[in-house]
C-alpha cells in the first residue's frame, strides 16, 4: 500500500489519535491542503481513494500494522504481568514496545521555531503473529470495509491464495460482502478487481488468487476445501445451533500456507462462541487479538439522522452492545444467579447420598438428531445433621442422540453409582412428550424404576421461577474443582452457563431438568425452605377454661 500524504505532524491538524489521515487532512486549512496535494501527481492523487492506511481509522488496521498510539499497547507486557497479580490491570500501563525516536523542527508564520518529539511504536510480538483477529464493533463502525480491505490486502501482497468468506445467510454473503456498499467489488481499483461469479459464488483476481463464498446455515460446504486465510462476518449472527461447527469446520480448513490467519468482523452477542474467543484472547499462546470500537468512532462518515436517532439506546443494553460493542454477560439477565449455587468443597469428604434422580430432558421426535438430550444426575443429601436436605448435582451431560443410542444410553446410566456409598439411582424423570412417550414404555417394561413428569400449561419459564426459591436458599450444590480452587467443576460449566443464562440461552435442555427434578423434590417434601413454627410464648397460659363451651348468641 501507498503511503499518503504527510500531514500528521501539521501545527493545523486536530491532535486525535482515533482519527484517519484522510480525516485529519480534512481539517488542514484550505491552502494548506491545496499546497499538499500541488505536490501529488494526479495518479498519486486517485490512488489515494483506495490507499486503506490513508483511509482508515487507527482500530480498522489489523494488528500487525505500524499503530498509533491509540493501539500501540503492549500486550506481551500486559499479559505476563497481568498473570502475576490478582489485580485488575490497565493496558494503557503498558506503552508500546521500544521504537525509534527522533525531533522534528517546525517554523510556524511568526517565524518562531517549535521542536516536537515523536515517538515511532515498534509493533510487538504479540500483533505481529496473530492468527484470528475479532473486530468487535458497533453499528456503523466500518466492520465491513475492514474484512474487505484485509482480503484484498492479503492479495495484492501475495499472502492468500485461496480465501473463504463466511457469512449468516448466501445472500448476506453476496449482498454485503462481496455487491455491498463496502463490499470487495466496491473497494477494489478497476486495475484489480475480482471478477465475481454469482452461480459458483466465487470471486477471482488477476494474480489467480480465488475467494470462496460459503453461507453459515450449510456447516458441511466447508468439508473438503482448505484455505490459508479466511473472513468470517457477522459471526454473532450465525445460526447459534450451527455457530459452532461452522467455525470448527472452517478452523478445519484453514491450513495452507506458513501462516493461515483467520478476521472476524461482528456486532458483539454473548454466543458461547464469542464468549470463548474473548477469553482465549486472554492466553497469548492462542494468539488471538479482540479490537473494540463504537458507533460514535466513525460518526463523521454516519448519517445526521442515524446519529440521533441512535441516542434514545443510551443507557440500554441494546446500546452497550450494538453501539459500545460491549459484550454484555448474558447471565446478567438470567432468572437464575450463579452466586446462589452452593459450592462443595473439594478438600470436604463427599457427602453421604440418601437419593439419586436422573432427570431427562429428551429430543422432541423420537427420529430427532439435531436437537441435543439433556441428563441431569442429582443427589439428596443433609450438609450436616441439623440442616435440612439439600442436593447436589453428580453428573450433566447433553448429546444429539437418534431414540435407539437414547434408549440404550438411558439404561447403561441407570446402572452408575454415585459417592463414597456407591449410591445407586433411585428414580428416572422424564418428560411425559414426545420421545419421551416411547422411552418412558420401554423403560417400564425393562424393570426401571419410572416417574412420567408432566409439565401441564405453565411455560418453561414460570416452572423455573417455581423452583428458583430452592436455588436461591442454597438447597442446590455444586462440586468444587480439584484443579481451580474457587471455581465449580469443569463439567458443570455448560449447566451453570446455561441455567443462568436463560430465557436467553440458546439451549433449554438442563433448565428442564433441573425445573423438572428440583419440582419433584419439592413436592416429595425433600426439599422445604418452609420455616418451623414458632412456639408461642403464651401458649401454656392458664386463660381460657379448658370446658368453655362457645354458643352463638344468635342462634335460634
Amino acid at each position: 500500500m501507498a503511503n499518503g500524504p504527510d500531514v500528521l505532524n501539521s501545527k493545523d491538524t486536530l491532535s486525535n489519535e482515533f482519527m484517519s489521515p484522510k480525516e485529519k487532512f480534512k481539517l488542514l486549512l484550505p491552502r494548506k491542503r491545496l499546497e499538499l496535494l500541488k505536490k501529488m501527481s494526479d495518479e498519486e492523487a486517485a490512488r489515494l481513494d483506495y490507499d486503506w492506511e490513508w483511509n482508515a481509522r487507527p482500530k480498522q488496521l489489523s494488528p500487525d500494522y505500524m499503530q498509533s498510539k491509540a493501539t500501540s499497547f503492549c500486550m506481551c507486557k500486559y499479559l505476563d504481568a497481568q498473570s502475576k497479580t490478582q489485580q485488575k490491570l490497565k493496558l494503557e500501563q503498558f506503552p508500546s514496545c521500544t521504537g525509534q525516536t527522533y525531533n522534528e523542527v517546525t517554523v510556524d508564520e511568526d517565524g518562531k521555531v517549535h521542536a516536537i518529539q515523536h515517538t515511532e511504536p515498534k509493533v510487538c510480538e504479540f500483533r505481529q503473529n496473530w492468527q484470528t483477529w475479532v473486530l468487535l464493533a458497533g453499528r456503523g463502525f466500518g466492520k465491513t470495509r475492514v474484512g474487505a480491505e484485509l482480503v484484498r490486502h492479503v492479495v495484492d501482497t501475495g499472502q492468500a491464495k485461496r480465501i473463504s468468506i463466511i457469512a449468516p445467510t448466501s445472500a448476506d454473503a453476496r449482498d454485503v460482502a462481496v455487491e455491498g456498499e463496502s463490499g470487495l467489488l466496491a473497494i477494489s481499483p478497476a486495475w484489480n478487481r475480482p471478477i465475481y461469479e454469482p452461480t459458483k459464488r466465487k470471486l477471482t483476481w488477476p494474480n489467480g488468487a480465488i475467494a470462496s463464498l460459503f453461507s453459515a446455515e450449510e456447516p458441511e460446504r466447508l468439508r473438503g476445501p482448505q484455505f490459508d486465510f479466511n473472513w468470517s462476518d457477522e459471526l454473532a449472527g450465525w445460526d447459534p445451533n450451527a455457530q459452532q461447527m461452522v467455525w470448527d469446520m472452517m478452523n478445519f480448513g484453514l491450513r495452507l500456507g506458513k501462516n493461515p490467519r483467520s478476521v472476524v468482523t461482528t456486532t458483539p452477542k454473548p454466543t458461547i462462541l464469542i464468549q470463548n474467543l474473548v477469553k482465549q484472547s486472554k492466553d497469548p499462546l492462542n494468539h488471538i487479538i479482540i479490537t473494540t470500537g463504537s458507533t460514535y468512532e466513525n460518526r463523521s462518515n454516519l448519517a445526521a439522522p442515524f446519529m440521533r436517532q441512535i441516542t434514545q439506546y443510551e443507557g440500554t443494553n441494546l446500546g452497550r452492545q450494538e453501539i459500545y460493542a460491549e459484550l454484555i454477560d448474558i447471565e446478567e439477565s438470567g432468572i437464575l444467579k450463579r452466586t446462589w449455587f452452593k459450592m462443595w468443597p473439594a478438600k470436604k469428604a463427599f457427602p453421604d447420598i440418601e437419593f439419586v434422580l436422573q432427570s431427562y430432558d429428551t429430543a422432541f421426535t423420537a427420529n430427532t438428531e439435531n436437537d441435543p438430550t439433556g441428563c441431569l444426575v442429582f443427589g439428596v443429601f443433609r450438609p450436616s445433621p441439623d440442616e435440612p436436605h439439600a442436593v447436589i448435582l453428580l453428573d450433566a451431560w447433553t448429546e444429539h442422540l437418534k431414540y435407539p443410542e437414547l434408549r440404550k444410553k438411558t439404561q447403561e446410566d441407570y446402572r452408575n453409582t454415585y459417592g463414597p456409598g456407591d449410591a445407586s439411582v433411585d428414580m428416572l424423570l422424564i418428560e411425559d412428550k414426545g420421545s419421551g412417550i416411547p422411552l418412558i414404555q420401554d423403560l417400564q417394561r425393562a424393570g426401571l424404576p419410572i416417574r412420567k413428569y408432566n409439565p401441564g400449561r405453565p411455560d418453561k419459564t414460570m416452572r423455573l421461577h417455581a423452583v428458583s426459591h430452592l436455588v436461591h436458599n442454597g438447597r442446590v450444590y455444586i462440586p468444587e474443582s480439584k484443579k481451580v480452587p474457587g471455581e465449580f467443576v469443569t463439567w458443570a460449566e455448560d449447566f451453570l452457563r446455561e441455567v443462568c443464562s436463560y430465557p436467553n440461552s440458546p439451549h433449554d435442555e438442563y433448565v428442564d431438568c433441573l425445573s423438572q427434578g428440583l419440582a419433584m423434590f419439592r413436592d416429595q417434601e425433600w426439599l422445604s425452605i418452609d420455616t418451623p413454627k414458632e412456639k408461642d410464648p403464651f401458649e401454656d397460659d392458664d386463660v381460657w377454661e379448658t370446658d368453655y363451651q362457645y354458643v352463638n348468641p344468635y342462634a335460634v
